[in-house]
């Protein structure tokens, strides 16, 4: 649709060239499209001129739909250029680790010279996967400027991956895809209603990221329409909405030609039959018509379905749609957190080894310890985590860290970035010192769940107040792969309380906040944030509180 505006806005202003469709967004709800509309030094354009172009902007726009349109300034500096360059690096090509202070940009007129200074291992990449034509373009729909994009190799960058790094990743791509998880539906009473019956188990509509060529989901019927369409009237047209429990949402379409049934019709194309087999042939075409409408019309906002179709990218939507070739309808059970098989602990650890922990202290020569310490016979693993929320389907999590403390004395702990898979705040990760360029190579959580089962196998699970929603989701993406956490949960505010209690400091803190329990106990505190620091502050803080009991 931005190609198309543009065609039509150079096609009316044959002299301004440099006028592009900088951004679309639709808003399919209230049927409006937003452009915005860019021009070398926009605000010396006449009003009367401005509404030329809006006006021609809104005839592009696609019937049905009323356009808005908004004018911004194709004028870049370079800090002005460098901050879109990396914001569109960062979208569109979150994959390739660029220097942001090593790349060259220079401005001359209505010219701008782009270098990227990369390793050889990521020009080579680059110059595979096309990334700079396709950057290339993605600029020049975006503004009026002559941009030229170079790669130069880095020296001090020269170097292949050693050996370890590449056993590395060659582990993390065989496991990735070993520990693929197949998140399925159960369904029941699945009865036959448009084409074929249905015998496979959906999948999560949450998990569908590309388009494939077959695949079966279901899910709750909203936004139903039908109609015929207005160069075939006897092509109909369903569409709707599909929510699943995941919660995943997309829009089916499904498309029923109608046989002809039509007795003048007929006569030109069964010229050998007779009027009274004609006739019978047209009434039993009308009956089976009448059927395939019946179905379609009988389908209702709320109902439970299950489709098999192909899922393809809606150009005009900019969203994942199906094309669906067959409906029934079915009963849905709720989501199963139990696994179909169950894995034991695995022998050794696969992506994400634990580091042992060593701490020394200086003892005192004439204090007596009369009493055993509360903890002395208990071994629980302080888990805290770093995620975009806590529910179940929505949500995810991209950093980890289980502290272990067995007799009283931490012995291990155990960390890992993990690749959340979805778009996530770049404060968010800079408080965890991280950013997306980083978690790109990161594992997933269901990747590292054997290697977290095994670190915890036998451990009560120590968290803060979300522990209970955190072993949720830790179970929804364990169960597909065979593992299920059942270890007993406790909270570290109450059991910082009751070691509080017990012990001989006075004061007492808020145990729910790790902060203030550090500095009661004058113990460093480094982040309040970042789940590598305050599990390990968390655990140390248990220790000091026992041995002071």
């Amino acid at each position: 649709m931005s190609q198309k505006i543009v065609d039509k806005l150079h096609e009316r202003f044959a002299d301004m060239q440099a006028l592009r469709a900088r951004s679309i967004r639709v808003d399919r709800q209230q049927h409006k499209v937003f452009v915005v509309v860019s021009f070398p030094h926009v605000n010396d354009l006449s009003d009367e001129l401005r509404r030329q172009i809006s006006d021609e902007v809104k005839r592009a726009v696609p019937k049905g739909y009323y356009g808005i349109v908004s004018f911004a300034d194709d004028n870049f500096s370079e800090v002005t250029f460098r901050k879109y360059l990396a914001d569109t690096l960062k979208k569109r090509f979150p994959v390739y680790s660029i220097n942001r202070e090593k790349t060259l940009v220079h401005i001359d007129g209505r010219t701008i010279d782009v270098t990227f200074v990369v390793s050889e291992v990521d020009k080579q990449s680059m110059e595979t996967s096309d990334f700079l034509p396709t950057l290339t373009e993605i600029v020049a729909d975006y503004t009026s400027y002559e941009v030229t994009f170079m790669l130069s190799v880095d020296e001090a960058e020269t170097e292949l991956l050693d050996f370890s790094m590449q056993e590395k990743l060659v582990k993390l791509a065989v496991n990735r895809e070993l520990m693929r998880p197949a998140r399925v539906f159960r369904i029941e009473n699945v009865v036959k209603c448009i084409g074929k019956l249905i015998d496979s188990s959906p999948m999560y509509i949450s998990d569908i990221r590309k388009a494939v060529d077959s695949c079966v989901l279901c899910g709750k019927i909203s936004d139903r329409s039908l109609k015929s369409s207005k160069n075939n009237p006897n092509l109909w047209i369903l569409k709707m909405k599909l929510t699943d429990e995941s919660p995943g949402a997309i829009n089916v379409v499904m498309y029923a030609r109608l046989d002809i049934d039509d007795i003048n019709t007929l006569r030109e194309t069964h010229a050998d039959k007779t009027e009274e087999q004609l006739q019978r042939i047209a009434e039993r075409k009308k009956v089976s018509n009448e059927k395939k409408l019946k179905k379609m019309m009988g389908l209702f906002d709320g109902q439970s379905v299950v489709v098999r179709g192909r899922i393809k990218f809606n150009d005009f939507s900019e969203e994942l749609e199906m094309l669906a070739f067959d409906l029934c309808t079915c009963d849905i059970l709720p989501i199963a957190m139990q696994p179909t098989f169950l894995r034991g602990a695995p022998d050794d650890y696969s992506l994400v080894r634990p580091e042992g922990y060593e701490e020394y202290r200086q003892m005192s020569f004439t204090q007596e310890f009369t009493r055993e310490s509360p903890i002395a016979d208990k071994k629980f693993v302080v888990l805290h985590i770093n995620g975009t929320g806590f529910e179940m389907t929505k949500d995810k999590f991209f950093a980890m860290c289980a502290v272990k403390v067995d007799g009283g004395r931490i012995t291990e702990q155990w960390f890992t970035y993990l690749n959340p898979e979805i778009s996530v705040d770049a404060t968010e990760l800079a408080r965890c010192e991280t950013n997306v360029d980083k978690l790109v190579y990161c594992p997933t959580i269901t990747e590292v769940v054997p290697d977290l089962y095994k670190f915890t196998d036998g451990c009560d699970i120590v968290g803060d107040g979300h522990i209970g929603s955190t072993m949720k989701i830790i179970n929804y993406y364990a169960a597909p792969v065979g593992f299920r956490f059942d270890n007993n949960l406790d909270s570290e505010a109450q059991l910082l309380g009751a070691l509080y209690d017990k012990s001989s400091f006075d004061k007492k803190p808020n145990c729910a906040n790790i902060a203030d329990v550090c500095k009661a106990l004058k113990q460093p505190c480094l982040s309040e944030t970042f789940c590598k620091h305050t599990s390990l502050e968390t655990a140390r803080c248990i220790c000091l509180l026992a041995e002071n009991c």
